[in-house]
């Protein structure tokens, strides 16, 4: 398995620990260079604050979850100095993820999917298209899954069904 599958199936696999019953995302910040993952992350409450104690509908739920990719970056700030780091995401990164990328000094973005059956995605995708365009940190779509990775989202489809229902 090449690094690219590796790193990304690294990020679908975090994913699975996350409560939401409807959206589990994972996160990997990753150094292609150095070859190692600095950092992982998957959507849930802040630390310290319990899954059952939050609501799971939509929209009340945003207010008290912390997205995959923050928490991917927040624990590869901690770990180590980031040499060139790289992004991978499950799916496609909101404005706030992208401006904390921006910030953090990741130098690229790779997602697996779309949010399927989202329409609220509109404003934030367009906005997260714009702050690519002004910033020049590429967001790439992630067109390497072969069996590997697709055998592990069959492994997992109980978990990421809902949010992986339109790939393959």
């Amino acid at each position: 398995m090449n690094l690219s599958k590796y790193f990304m199936s690294a990020a679908i696999l975090v994913a699975q620990n996350s409560k939401d019953p409807n959206t589990q995302v994972g996160a990997a910040a990753v150094s292609e260079e150095d070859r190692r993952i600095y950092g992982t992350g998957y959507n849930c409450p802040p630390f310290g604050i319990p899954d059952s104690a939050v609501p799971a509908q939509k929209p009340q739920k945003y207010y008290y979850t912390i997205h995959a990719e923050i928490n991917a970056i927040l624990a590869a700030m901690a770990s180590a100095p980031l040499n060139n780091p790289i992004l991978y995401c499950t799916l496609f990164p909101c404005h706030e993820c992208y401006k904390l990328a921006i910030q953090a000094g990741i130098k690229k973005i790779i997602y697996f999917a779309e949010v399927a059956g989202e329409t609220w995605k509109g404003e934030s995708r367009e906005t997260t298209l714009k702050l690519q365009e002004l910033s020049k940190v590429p967001i790439i779509q992630f067109t390497d899954a072969d069996d590997a990775v697709y055998d592990l989202l069959q492994h997992l489809r109980g978990i990421h069904y809902n949010t992986y229902r339109s790939i393959r």
